[in-house]
């Protein structure tokens, strides 16, 4: 193999520093209205599964940037169950998750799937119990 030498190093340069610079812009999947704030100021006992919907969604969205969003239906499904199975505790669970953990379970961001029943025993459950005991 032969060494060829390049202009730079005729010109006795032995180090090139290239700087980079990028700016990253995050942008919400849905833009928040009014509407979906509406759990802001409400008691937690208050809250409809929309309003959990809306707080997870934009808790994730503040942290994370972009939230996997579902369809409706299955959004529906997902918070409309989890608030009937956790009742008064859901809106204390999900705070729990985001306000004091960061938006983070178990090493991993916190996302709409966490709300699902199968997740229970691995998010819900723990989360409930802590805040319990």
């Amino acid at each position: 193999m032969k060494n060829i030498q390049t202009e730079l190093d005729v010109q006795g340069v032995s180090r090139l520093v290239v700087g980079v610079t990028e700016t990253v812009t995050v942008v919400p999947s849905r833009p928040p209205t009014s509407k979906s704030m509406a759990y802001v100021g409400k008691p937690d006992s208050e809250w409809s599964w929309r309003d959990l919907r809306d707080y997870v969604v934009h808790e994730v969205e503040r942290r994370f940037g972009s939230c996997r969003r579902k369809d409706p239906k299955v959004e529906f499904g997902i918070f409309d169950s989890f608030m009937k199975r956790w009742g008064t505790k859901a809106p204390a669970i999900a705070r729990h998750v985001f306000e004091i953990k960061g938006g983070m379970w178990k090493g991993e961001a916190v996302h709409i799937e966490n709300f699902c029943k199968n997740a229970d025993p691995y998010f819900a459950q723990p989360i409930a119990q802590r805040l319990i005991g």
